[in-house]
């Protein structure tokens, strides 16, 4: 069985969230496409080794980083665990 982390888990993150948000005075310029980066499956699997590996050590690993660093420690703070 896959234990990924599943799309819906990362947009209910506030940092999906929050990167989906148009910028006042600029409508245009958000991060649409960081959001689409973050449920690419990849990006879940990174995310979800990383918090194995948190989970087991306490420790995050350290190719994880920017967007997906900080939806990990959204995850870490929710005592969101890998069943």
């Amino acid at each position: 069985m896959d234990n990924t982390i599943s799309s819906e888990v990362i947009q209910s993150t506030y940092t999906y969230i929050k990167l989906g948000e148009a910028i006042p005075g600029k409508p245009f310029l958000n991060n649409k496409m960081q959001q689409e980066f973050l449920i690419k499956r990849n990006s879940r699997k990174d995310i979800t080794h990383a918090l194995i590996v948190y989970n087991s050590t306490n420790e995050i690993p350290s190719n994880i980083s920017g967007n997906q660093l900080a939806v990990l420690k959204e995850l870490i703070a929710a005592d969101y665990k890998i069943l």
